[in-house]
């Protein structure tokens, strides 16, 4: 990922106004006092070290990218591509003056989240924070629930109203979670794609 230098690269912004500030993370401490929800922290931390990589920078990169409220979605929102790399220099990671250019860990670990722990951590917190998630979870059980009932056999005219009924139902509810889970990722669509390649099956797993 390169790019010309922009002036707002440079432009420290304020971040007091987001729900988790990272100006205000400074160590692995305020990492856990400022983010207690994110059970896969510890994980991530446990192999931080092996990667040669900043505990705390990865967080903040986590904050200054996936927040709901971050600072980098001022209008017109740039490209994704372009928040990454604004994230990152945020966050303290060293990029070569003169371009964007990253190291290759940064760039396939945390760029194109090749790293799986990293992942789980971009996902739980972007979870934590979304209000589409609820929805998306509650949408979950309400189709698993609408298969196991039509799945009982009919014993009754009664009974096949009730699938008709319950078939309906559920083509809105998979319409209606459809649509959320673009919501929910908006255009990061690497999340979609890596979410898929991790586990096989797509957010919609991670609800039940």
């Amino acid at each position: 990922m390169s790019s010309k230098i922009l002036n707002p690269y440079t432009e420290k912004p304020d971040t007091s106004s987001m729900r988790v500030d990272p100006g205000l993370i400074v160590d692995r401490d305020d990492v856990y006092t400022f983010m207690p929800q994110i059970d896969s922290l510890k994980l991530l931390e446990n192999e931080v070290m092996a990667k040669k990589l900043s505990f705390v920078k990865l967080v903040k990169y986590v904050i200054f990218l996936y927040s709901e409220d971050t600072v980098l979605n001022i209008r017109p929102l740039r490209e994704l591509k372009d928040r990454k790399q604004r994230a990152a220099i945020l966050s303290g990671f060293m990029y070569r003056k003169g371009s964007v250019d990253f190291p290759k860990t940064i760039d396939d670990m945390v760029f194109n989240l090749g790293w799986e722990s990293f992942f789980n951590v971009v996902m739980e917190y972007y979870q934590y924070q979304s209000p589409v998630w609820a929805e998306i979870s509650t949408l979950q059980q309400q189709i698993w629930e609408n298969h196991r009932f039509r799945m009982m056999p009919a014993t009754s005219v009664q009974d096949f109203a009730k699938k008709d009924s319950l078939t309906k139902f559920f083509r809105e509810w998979n319409k209606q979670l459809t649509e959320n889970i673009d919501v929910f990722y908006s255009d990061h669509d690497d999340l979609k794609a890596k979410q898929t390649e991790y586990t096989g099956h797509g957010i919609e797993s991670r609800a039940r």
